[in-house]
């Protein structure tokens, strides 16, 4: 189990002022973080309910290890989670937040639009699948590929 925000050590970053939060940072979502990391920012992992403990150990080897500011886990709701970031941020400002995997995509959407960070946001359903985001391609008046979507085989077999 990750420590609790009152359990945190310091980290050697704790002179930078802007926390970046990471949501369930692996593979190579460590790099990006690590990229974030250089350019000042502190790192928060959130660690999604439900993300296997062996999972928190898949970091490239590029990275070396990662020196989080904190980690926390998330919360059974959205303001209970932000409190426990607000404690492990110790009074820094949150500048964003992040997916650092695509097990933690859904969750980064709805904590960073709760956060009032920039964000993807919840407001379009699906908006991973890629029907959808074709459609909202063409809707904006792009070029998007030819396509057929259905639930049965009979709605895309002329396609």
């Amino acid at each position: 189990m990750t420590p609790l925000p009152n359990d945190i050590q310091e980290s050697p970053y704790l002179g930078q002022k802007k926390i970046a939060v990471v949501i369930t940072p692996y593979s190579t979502g460590c790099m990006v973080a690590q990229e974030i990391q250089k350019r000042g920012y502190l790192l928060i992992a959130v660690w999604t309910i439900g993300f296997a403990e062996v999972m928190k150990t898949h970091v490239p080897k590029a990275c070396g290890r990662m020196d989080y500011f904190a980690e926390i886990d998330q919360a059974e709701s959205l303001e209970e989670t932000k409190k426990r970031l607000l404690e492990a941020a110790k009074g820094h400002e949150i500048a964003c937040c992040f997916a650092g995997g695509e097990a933690g995509v859904d969750f980064a959407d709805a904590f960073s639009e709760y956060l009032g960070v920039l964000s993807n946001g919840t407001e379009i359903p699906n908006r991973r699948d890629k029907y959808v985001q074709q459609e909202l391609i063409r809707q904006a008046g792009l070029r998007a590929v030819r396509q057929a979507g259905g639930t049965e085989f009979k709605e895309v077999e002329s396609f």
